[in-house]
């Protein structure tokens, strides 16, 4: 398993495709006088056949997806009831196998999490139909 950063953690498991998410502490602080919160959640994505029981799991390079990739800020924003929301993916120096996402918005931490658990959800669903 992935180390945690904090209390937050979650696993989407969809037929093969399974997603780790972990976030940092969120970091507080003000944006043109509107308090922010800025989350960074790491993802790492893993693929095993579901027709082979005793497959293992293999890790999944994002550079994979380049096209979802390039989407994903704009697809996550949906997720977000904030419409002053910045979203930003970077790979992660040192892990080709994991992306982070930093999600600036005056949401509460709750709302956050389980904005970007569904919007994880929602791509578990994609990585499989393109081919994990």
């Amino acid at each position: 398993m992935y180390p945690a950063n904090s209390g937050f953690k979650a696993i989407i498991d969809r037929k093969g495709i399974s997603f780790f998410v972990d976030r940092e502490h969120p970091d507080g602080g003000d944006v043109a006088g509107v308090p922010m919160t800025r989350f960074v959640y790491v993802i790492h994505c893993e693929y095993r056949d579901p027709a082979d029981p005793r497959s293992l799991p293999a890790p999944i390079n994002p550079a994979r997806f380049p096209r979802g990739l390039d989407r994903f800020p704009a697809a996550l924003r949906t997720y977000f009831q904030d419409p002053g929301a910045t979203m930003s993916v970077e790979s992660l120096e040192g892990d080709a196998n994991a992306i982070q996402v930093i999600v600036t918005t005056t949401l509460s931490e709750t709302l956050a999490d389980a904005a970007f658990v569904r919007f994880i959800q929602s791509c578990s669903v994609g990585a499989r139909s393109a081919g994990g």
